[in-house]
């Protein structure tokens, strides 16, 4: 045996087969962000041009700690579906929640005299409203075949294949917004998942290691950078080039694709498994996460 299959092993059993309490709790943290991202680009705060600047970073800072809360969800799967098998009724049951959720909106925004596309209701998967839920289920069908390719590569070719990924969708698409050649979400959902899985197989988790730091300390360069963007956009309004390239970097700097966005979402998740924690509570609190975030996606 090599020192390599020694290290899958060791891991392997440093991890616990069930879901782990802290994590739960990270799930829930994920819901809060949700609401959070909900509340603050649904106010009327962040286009408020009476904001000085430590109020303006507070909301941007708030905003970015929140905006990894998609990345989460998706690594979270990563890390406890990789040694998982298919199973359809698990997809169907997602399905149907998410269509029963569609209509009960409906429904009601019927009874409010709001006006919702009823084609979209019924089928909320193929329509692509919920696109999380859509390419979440997109993702589960793949699972088994980035699982075969995951379980059959080495340590490092599973890190070369994270490194393109980040490269291509965490930096050049969004330092050049490459939309029309890298489209759509499901390649960065893939991306979030097998992170979750290569730090499930190859990292022990150190709980000296200050990943709550590096995370708060990645949200400050997000929200700084999200700041002086947002400046130079408006010095350079005048210049139709300039403003032309800094508003379509805007525009995809807070994709979770992100790459200290990634990072963000990583050491955060880190930081949840060095915490021990033991309560059925969380767990039951957790079970319907994802008819949370149907009802939360009716919004966006």
């Amino acid at each position: 045996m090599n020192s390599e299959s020694s290290e899958k092993i060791e891991n392997y059993k440093y991890i616990n087969n069930k879901r782990d309490t802290n994590v739960e709790l990270l799930r829930i943290i994920a819901m809060l962000m949700v609401i959070t991202l909900h509340c603050i680009n649904h106010s009327k705060v962040v286009g408020n041009s009476n904001l000085n600047i430590v109020n303006l970073f507070g909301v941007r800072f708030l905003d970015c700690l929140a905006i990894i809360a998609n990345n989460i969800f998706l690594i979270i799967s990563g890390y406890y579906l990789i040694d998982k098998n298919f199973k359809l009724k698990k997809i169907l049951n997602l399905w149907g929640k998410t269509i029963f959720y569609s209509l009960l909106i409906y429904f009601v925004c019927l009874i409010f005299n709001q006006k919702v596309n009823i084609l979209y209701s019924f089928t909320p998967i193929l329509s692509g409203q919920y696109w999380f839920i859509t390419s979440y289920i997109v993702l589960y069908f793949l699972a088994p075949i980035i699982n075969k390719l995951i379980n059959n590569i080495t340590k490092e070719q599973h890190k070369y294949l994270i490194i393109v990924l980040l490269v291509v969708y965490g930096f050049i698409r969004i330092l050049f917004n490459f939309s029309t050649i890298f489209h759509g979400s499901i390649p960065i959902v893939i991306l979030l998942y097998i992170i979750g899985a290569y730090i499930r197989k190859y990292v022990k988790i150190d709980k000296s290691n200050k990943y709550f730091i590096k995370y708060i300390f990645t949200t400050i360069i997000i929200t700084c950078l999200y700041i002086i963007l947002k400046a130079l956009s408006n010095i350079f309004e005048t210049n139709e080039i300039i403003y032309a390239i800094l508003y379509r970097i805007i525009n995809m700097f807070r994709d979770f694709s992100n790459i200290l966005i990634v990072l963000s979402s990583v050491f955060l998740f880190l930081k949840f498994k060095t915490i021990n924690i033991k309560s059925d509570a969380l767990i039951k609190l957790t079970r319907n996460h994802i008819t949370f975030h149907i009802i939360n996606l009716c919004d966006s």
